[in-house]
């Protein structure tokens, strides 16, 4: 995917153009994003989280690509995934049937912004590692899943069931990165 962006999207951008710009665009079009889905133009929302989901894939190309990465980078790019989903679940969940999937979805991505913090707290020289490979499915599946519960929305019952099947993987292996989160604390890693 990287070599592919590389030669057709990144060459044409200018050199100085840095992945925290798509972070950027990613934050700012979270609220764009809520205030759609406030408003029940779920089309329009579907388009702007499809966009935004998009920026994350180019700021997280661009920075291996170019070998590019900012300390804010660093910070800014997960919280700007982690507001964007968990946001859009919270308001999703009035409008889906399977409401409880998304909030426990929501459940276990606090879970594991809360035991990165506390672990920051207790632990002074504690580096937050990098997600897992359970970690970049469960985004990779809570984003389609979104996408598919907008889907719905938009489109009608075709998209339910593969909605529901993403967003209970998501879950499931947000909850299973929380508690390898844990293990590889313990074993030092």
């Amino acid at each position: 995917m990287d070599g592919l962006l590389s030669r057709w999207f990144f060459q044409f951008l200018p050199a100085k153009t840095s992945p925290d710009f798509f972070t950027a665009l990613r934050i700012a079009f979270i609220p764009l994003v809520l205030w759609l889905l406030a408003l029940r133009l779920f089309g329009w929302a579907l388009i702007a989280f499809i966009l935004a989901a998009t920026f994350d894939v180019l700021d997280g190309s661009l920075s291996r690509v170019r070998k590019k990465s900012s300390g804010w980078g660093i910070i800014l790019d997960p919280a700007a995934d982690k507001l964007l989903v968990i946001l859009t679940c919270l308001f999703l969940s009035f409008y889906y049937p399977y409401a409880v999937i998304l909030v426990l979805s929501v459940i276990a991505d606090l879970m594991i912004i809360a035991a990165g913090f506390l672990l920051l707290v207790v632990f002074k020289d504690f580096q937050l590692p990098h997600a897992d490979v359970f970690g970049k499915v469960k985004m990779l599946c809570e984003s389609v899943g979104v996408a598919f519960v907008l889907g719905y929305l938009v489109f009608g019952s075709f998209w339910l069931w593969p909605s529901f099947v993403l967003m209970l993987a998501a879950m499931l292996l947000g909850f299973v990165s929380f508690f390898m989160y844990g293990i590889n604390f313990a074993r030092g890693k």
